[in-house]
């Protein structure tokens, strides 16, 4: 007889890893929110990473509220100095009570360490209103997730450092291949369409001035704002080709040009 609950197991382990090789250019917060939700289906996933300089766990900025764990609290000690597992519940005894910053909104938890990796140094806490008690099965699901999404994280981060690329979003520049990628699409760039590109990519989201660039691409050169116009028209030109045809450079009159995460 099928044993259809070994099964769905199967699936759901096979869902996070689909999701986490699908995503794993993303950020390691990025994948393990989402990889532990599909572990356990619980409806809040929270990481607490560890400040070192303040002494405190603390989450990203959620609802332009900072929530932080002092470490002389139960999570810290317990979780995150002993390494342990706590399933929490509001009502059932036999566990640990919820902690006070989530016990007027939840009613069951579970809270593991994120295993030794490059990147978070915390730990994660999954929360849900349903009063059924978390089960072995949930945790297990949950150590799956976190365990694959630094393992598969750490090697793409590898990968990436050997092959010299500069990530920012979903745009993807390969230094030595002289290729920019963005979703599934690619483009080759010239050397100083290339040198243009790594500039901003390094500089997201700053101004750089035109004076940079240019003596970046043409050191030895005299009068070449009118280079880096051409270059510039014709890198945009090419980047609409593959991006919808939508920009990445935007420029800041009078001041010079920025890469921007969001297309226009």
């Amino acid at each position: 007889m099928i044993n259809t609950r070994i099964i769905k197991e199967k699936d759901k382990k096979l869902e996070i890893l689909k999701f986490i090789i699908n995503n794993k250019n993303k950020s390691l917060n990025e994948i393990i929110t989402v990889a532990a939700k599909i572990a356990c289906g619980y409806l809040k996933i929270m990481i607490y990473e560890y400040d070192p300089l303040n002494n405190f766990l603390q989450t990203k900025i959620t609802q332009n509220k900072r929530f932080q764990l002092d470490l002389k609290e139960q999570l810290s000690e317990s979780v995150f100095r002993a390494k342990k597992n706590i399933i929490f519940s509001k009502k059932n005894k036999e566990f640990e009570p919820l902690p006070k910053e989530f016990s007027s909104e939840y009613n069951t938890g579970i809270s593991i360490p994120i295993p030794p990796n490059k990147k978070i140094n915390g730990i994660i806490i999954a929360l849900n209103k349903n009063e059924t008690t978390p089960t072995i099965k949930d945790i297990e699901n949950l150590e799956f997730a976190l365990y694959y999404s630094i393992k598969i994280s750490d090697n793409f981060l590898e990968e990436t450092e050997k092959e010299n690329i500069i990530k920012v979003g979903k745009n993807i520049l390969n230094i030595n291949e002289s290729k920019l990628k963005i979703d599934n699409k690619f483009i080759y760039l010239s050397e100083n369409e290339r040198k243009i590109l790594e500039i901003l990519f390094n500089n997201s989201n700053k101004i750089i001035k035109p004076k940079i660039i240019i003596n970046y691409c043409w050191p030895n050169r005299k009068n070449s704002s009118s280079l880096l116009d051409v270059t510039i028209f014709r890198l945009r030109k090419k980047i609409k080709e593959i991006n919808k045809g939508k920009d990445i450079i935007k420029t800041v009159r009078n001041k010079g040009y920025k890469f921007t995460k969001k297309s226009f």
